[in-house]
């Protein structure tokens, strides 16, 4: 019975040690909390979404595509761009765009003059 009385002592002498020094460090100073790991993790995933959302953004249909390539338009159902004179949807941005308008295909289609026709 002495034992459990002795491990009992122990725990609130250990409770009460770390009750003191909890109010010692709220008197003398404020205490910073840090971020759990939890919280940074979930900030980080939140930070990644907006990244997200702004890269696909760039990628749907801008106007002023349209006025730099008379060939592009928008697509009807997906909003991105399509090419009228091979008749394809670019999945990207600008630099998708350039790209396609340098290839083989692209160019043989343009010299074989292929009427452009709307996929809107």
């Amino acid at each position: 019975m002495e034992r459990y009385l002795i491990k009992d002592n122990t725990k609130a002498k250990e409770k009460e040690n770390v009750d003191n020094q909890e109010s010692e460090t709220s008197e003398s100073e404020e205490i910073t909390e840090q971020p759990s790991t939890e919280e940074k993790e979930n900030d980080e995933n939140i930070l990644k979404k907006l990244k997200a959302k702004s890269y696909n953004a760039s990628r749907k249909f801008q106007e002023e595509w349209k006025n730099q390539n008379d060939w592009l338009t928008k697509d009807k159902d997906s909003e991105r761009p399509y090419c009228k004179i091979c008749h394809k949807v670019i999945n990207g941005g600008i630099s998708h765009i350039q790209r396609h308008q340098k290839t083989n295909i692209h160019e043989r289609n343009l010299k074989k003059g292929f009427e452009y026709t709307s996929n809107s």
